[in-house]
């Protein structure tokens, strides 16, 4: 292989392999890809360390599969993201909006994989995740730290659940943008919204978020209602008459 067209090695790949067969990372190693794998399907595994492009393969597109795009994506938003696995074409449409950026057949080799990665690199300039973002964001009294997953105030963690750092993290890296509802769940929850409406489900897991940010002595108003289109993390203090 050329050692010209490997990915810097700084550019890290992860891999969520839910296919059960051992054997993929160190196939995409043997291509020049500086891989690391991690169950990131498994909150209960904790976040993964910052990557640089992820690759996802799976047995079947299933529900899960295609909302794991949308989990991380929250984590690394330029990111390019593969799903390696079998697909109807009919259901691409689908994936791709998830949050995947190129879709691969299961049969395909590593050395595709490896390939096609290249390619996306030279679409984004030569870099895997565009400009670095900072790794931590600080705003009226709470840190939001990127690479820890946690949200402190006056040096103490706020107890919030990982679809909650989502949610603030998604909000945080672009203050005063405003998120629609269906943007926001998309970026938290993947495509599935099952019977129940985005807007619901977002107004529960913003309520609860907002009571922990309050009983930890953070203003609520940090993640602001922008009514009638979503929210938005708003990073200065606004007068109460205008919050009324």
């Amino acid at each position: 292989m050329d050692n010209a067209s490997a990915l810097p090695r700084s550019h890290r790949v992860l891999l969520v392999d839910l296919t059960g067969h051992a054997g993929a990372a160190d196939a995409l190693r043997s291509e020049g890809l500086d891989v690391f794998e991690h169950a990131a399907g498994d909150e209960t595994g904790g976040p993964p360390p910052e990557f640089g492009a992820a690759v996802v393969r799976a047995a079947e597109p299933t529900a899960a599969v295609l909302a794991l795009a949308g989990r991380l994506k929250a984590l690394q938003a330029r990111a390019p993201l593969i799903l390696w696995a079998p697909l109807d074409p009919a259901r691409l449409a689908e994936a791709l909006a998830a949050g995947y950026d190129l879709w691969l057949p299961a049969e395909v080799t590593a050395a595709t994989v490896a390939a096609q990665m290249r390619g996306l690199v030279r679409l984004t300039g030569g870099t895997l995740a565009g400009p670095s973002s900072p790794d931590t964001i600080s705003a009226r009294g709470v840190t939001i730290d990127f690479i820890r997953r946690e949200v402190t105030t006056r040096g103490t963690i706020v107890p919030i659940t990982p679809t909650e750092f989502r949610l603030l993290a998604c909000l945080a890296r672009q203050p005063g943008r405003v998120f629609t509802h269906a943007e926001l769940f998309r970026e938290v929850h993947g495509p599935e919204t099952g019977e129940r409406d985005p807007k619901d489900l977002l107004k529960v897991h913003v309520s609860r978020l907002r009571n922990k940010l309050a009983a930890a002595g953070v203003d609520p108003d940090l993640v602001h209602t922008v009514r009638g289109f979503g929210y938005r993390f708003e990073r200065r203090a606004r007068p109460r008459r205008e919050r009324r």
